[in-house]
C-alpha cells in the first residue's frame, strides 16, 4: 500500500511522504482508519510494531505528483529513505520523504 501525504509545521507545508506498507500487515480496509501518527496506528490497528528504522539522507529531485503543492520553489529538495523493520528484523515499510531545508530540518527520534 501507498501513503502520500503533505506534512505541515506550523500550518505551512514543510514535506511530501511517500509510505509503502507492506500488505501483509493491513488491508484496504484497515487503511480507512489512518491517523496522523503512523506508528501508532500501525501498533493499535494492525498489531506491527516498528522497532528500528535505517534513515539515508541526501538531496533529490521532487516527485511529480508532488511539484504543484506549495512546498518547494525548486525541483529538488532535502530526501530522506526509511527502512522500518519489526523486532523480528522484518522490513515492513519503506519510506520516502521530500522536505523543504528552508522551512524545516530532518532529526530523527526514535523511542
Amino acid at each position: 500500500f501507498c501513503i502520500q501525504r503533505l506534512r505541515r509545521l506550523s500550518a505551512q507545508p514543510v514535506a511530501l511522504e511517500e509510505i509503502w506498507l507492506d500488505g501483509v500487515w493491513a488491508d484496504e480496509n484497515a487503511l480507512s482508519h489512518l491517523s496522523e501518527s503512523l506508528y501508532l496506528f500501525y501498533r493499535r490497528h494492525l498489531n506491527l510494531w516498528i522497532t528500528s528504522a535505517e534513515d539515508r539522507i541526501g538531496v533529490a529531485e521532487v516527485p511529480a505528483w508532488g511539484r504543484s503543492l506549495d512546498v518547494f520553489t525548486s525541483d529538488v529538495a532535502g530526501y530522506v529513505e526509511r527502512w522500518s523493520r519489526t523486532d523480528a528484523n522484518e522490513i515492513a515499510e519503506y519510506s520516502r520523504t521530500w522536505f523543504n531545508t528552508d522551512r524545516a530540518r530532518y532529526v530523527s527520534r526514535m523511542t
